[in-house]
């Protein structure tokens, strides 16, 4: 489900919520009430009206898209099965497979879950392309130079993050698995996104404060014309404002996001042309010549990548890693000029396997 970053919920409190939403599910207490008993052991009320929706849709064997944590999942659908019987554990089981393209943070756990009840595997491939997590990122303005966001996309996401290799320096890390697509929150609106690699530390702590940076994929940076809250709700209802909160939003929606940005533009640089040289130190030093070259050389690069998509259907043909924002498009041999050719000599390789691999691969 889409949430928030937010406390853990712990046994006691959703064993609780549990009786709770039985009492609602038979009518014996309304939800305001059952909100105000879980309040009184720490539980917000938008979790508490999770748990009687999730409890409801269980019992119906009908898709649900609210999330709690793969603990919580498991006991309640044990539960069901201790007070309802058979058919309700069944169907309990069921919802939770329809629910797991909503969470994919807990895909895993949820496929092993049901596993373990026979509950037969037949994974949506849709699931497999999906990112582990979707977050949003608050930017602060006062830290980018204050910035329009014409500036903050055309100065910082086509430039100068590119030229630091991904490199997102923070105060503050996201934590986050790797893989998961970012959203950038800029001035109330969400201006750009780029695929989450992994975090580094500074030796020490520079002296505008920063403590490390976050590595983005430079390949995968886009901007596009800025989405509201109200447009984001209408995928994820829980945004209904952008504040300082790093959401932890449903990957699902994350194709409905895409098929709603428009004017998308990306750095025009080949997924190799930020290679990563080491730790990543502010020295006060200007990349962007070096950039400017790489842009002024490798024209045609999207086209190239994209053929290779195409080709290898979105695959890693090593690893067969299916997430396409960690896919690279790495060259057989050196890429001579703009004059793409019919048949692409290159092959698609997560991005792990082609760092290591560029000299001794080669697939046709």
């Amino acid at each position: 489900m889409p949430t928030r970053e937010r406390a853990i919920i712990s046994r006691p409190q959703y064993e609780e919520a549990y009786h709770c939403a039985r009492a609602v599910y038979t009518g014996a207490m309304r939800l305001k009430a059952a909100q105000s008993r879980l309040g009184q052991m720490g539980m917000k009320s938008n979790s508490a009206a999770d748990f009687v929706y999730i409890f409801k849709h269980m019992l119906a064997g009908e898709i649900y898209k609210r999330a709690m944590s793969a603990e919580a999942t498991e006991d309640f659908i044990l539960w069901i099965k201790r007070d309802y019987g058979e058919t309700e554990f069944r169907n309990a089981l069921s919802a939770l497979r329809l629910h797991i393209p909503y969470n994919g943070g807990a895909m895993h756990r949820h496929w092993a879950l049901l596993s373990r009840y026979g509950v037969e595997q037949d994974r949506p491939k849709v699931m497999e392309d999906l990112p582990p997590a979707v977050r949003i990122l608050p930017m602060s303005p006062e830290e980018s130079y204050n910035y329009t966001i014409e500036e903050m996309q055309s100065k910082f996401f086509l430039i100068e993050l590119p030229q630091r290799s991904g490199r997102y320096r923070y105060k503050t890390a996201l934590d986050t698995p790797k893989g998961s697509v970012v959203l950038f929150q800029y001035a109330s609106r969400i201006i750009a996104s780029a695929t989450y690699f992994r975090k580094e530390k500074f030796p020490e702590t520079d002296r505008w404060g920063y403590v490390g940076a976050m590595i983005f994929d430079p390949a995968s940076i886009r901007v596009f014309e800025p989405l509201s809250a109200e447009v984001l709700k209408k995928i994820w209802p829980e945004v209904d404002r952008f504040s300082h909160i790093k959401f932890d939003l449903a990957p699902a929606g994350l194709r409905e996001l895409q098929a709603m940005q428009v004017g998308v533009k990306d750095p025009a640089i080949d997924d190799n042309a930020a290679d990563d040289d080491g730790d990543y130190i502010p020295n006060g030093t200007d990349g962007r010549e070096k950039v400017s070259r790489q842009i002024r050389l490798r024209r045609g690069q999207r086209k190239f990548r994209d053929a290779l998509r195409k080709r290898y259907h979105n695959r890693c043909v090593v690893t067969n890693c299916a997430i396409v924002a960690l896919l690279e498009a790495a060259h057989i041999a050196a890429y001579p000029s703009k004059v793409f050719t019919q048949r692409p000599a290159g092959w698609s390789g997560s991005a792990d396997f082609t760092a290591g691999n560029k000299q001794s691969a080669c697939f046709r």
